[in-house]
């Protein structure tokens, strides 16, 4: 099937805005970044595939023969997913898993397979940034996933979503483009430094944050959260939840993944139920 020009320009233009250095990253080579989508991981829904949910690494023999079976008219919803500084893990696949059984598309670029790439915190001791800022990094690679998913005629980009946890969160608040529906940020509170405090999402974009106020990597949050930056926003709503706990969809309090999944799956469907022009559409 052939791709229709007006993909072809996207696709154009997100590569030259990478190749120079959109985002901070001038150093990076094309090949570098094009890992973490190659690496990164992909859900299927059912409604895609006529049988079950499929989920794979992008590159995997497997998903590449069940992206060559797909009904190219068939369009589903989908999310873009940026995992936390540990990489992908247990609750990105939390993450993939229930998002394709509920009919989306799922997309996570892995940043920690893109060679020379670290970890940028210690797990064990809660801190974070021992690497500098990796939100050129971060972004880079979202614009790169964006770039890929564009050529993709069974999504939905009218109904395309952009979901971070803890690290991908705080890269996910500096992006200001409009190719997404609705944002969600999960383990972040949106009071960062000088490079990442604040939403520089597009005014009006909605998004949905949810943070425990008792979260071990913010012992200091004293109940800031996303909501205050929220002015504006319609549709916007920032979760404080009372149990202490950084993951959410994984989290041993059980109340807490109840409460993710719940406002995570409503505010996803009434962005989808909402009127809202195409970003990508093919021409006639």
């Amino acid at each position: 099937m052939a791709m229709p020009s007006s993909l072809i320009r996207l696709r154009a233009l997100f590569l030259a805005l990478l190749l120079t250095g959109f985002g901070g990253m001038a150093e990076a080579s094309m090949a570098d970044i094009e890992v973490s989508w190659q690496a990164g991981y992909t859900g299927l829904p059912a409604a895609l595939t006529g049988s079950g949910p499929v989920l794979g690494n992008w590159r995997s023999d497997a998903l590449q023969r069940t992206l060559g079976r797909l009904d190219s008219n068939q369009q589903v919803p989908a999310v873009l997913y940026l995992h936390g500084c540990t990489g992908f893990g247990s609750e990105g696949n939390a993450y993939r898993l229930f998002l394709t059984l509920q009919g989306y598309a799922f997309f996570a670029p892995d940043s920690l397979a893109r060679p020379e790439r670290r970890r940028n915190c210690d797990p064990s001791s809660h801190a974070a940034g021992l690497r500098g800022s990796t939100g050129p990094q971060r972004l880079a690679e979202l614009r790169y996933a964006l770039s890929q998913i564009a050529e993709l005629p069974w999504v939905d980009h009218s109904r395309l979503f952009l979901i971070g946890f803890s690290e991908g969160a705080a890269a996910a608040t500096r992006y200001d483009g409009d190719a997404f529906a609705g944002v969600v940020l999960t383990g972040w509170h949106c009071h960062g430094g000088a490079d990442n405090h604040g939403l520089a999402l597009p005014a009006g974009l909605p998004f949905l944050s949810i943070i425990s106020a008792h979260d071990p990597w913010y012992p200091q949050l004293n109940g800031r959260t996303c909501a205050q930056f929220a002015d504006g926003r319609p549709r916007s709503r920032s979760l404080l939840l009372s149990q202490a706990t950084h993951v959410l969809l994984t989290s041993s309090e059980s109340e807490a993944a109840q409460l993710s999944r719940q406002a995570i799956l409503e505010f996803l469907d009434a962005a989808v139920a909402a009127p809202r022009p195409r970003q990508f559409r093919k021409e006639d």
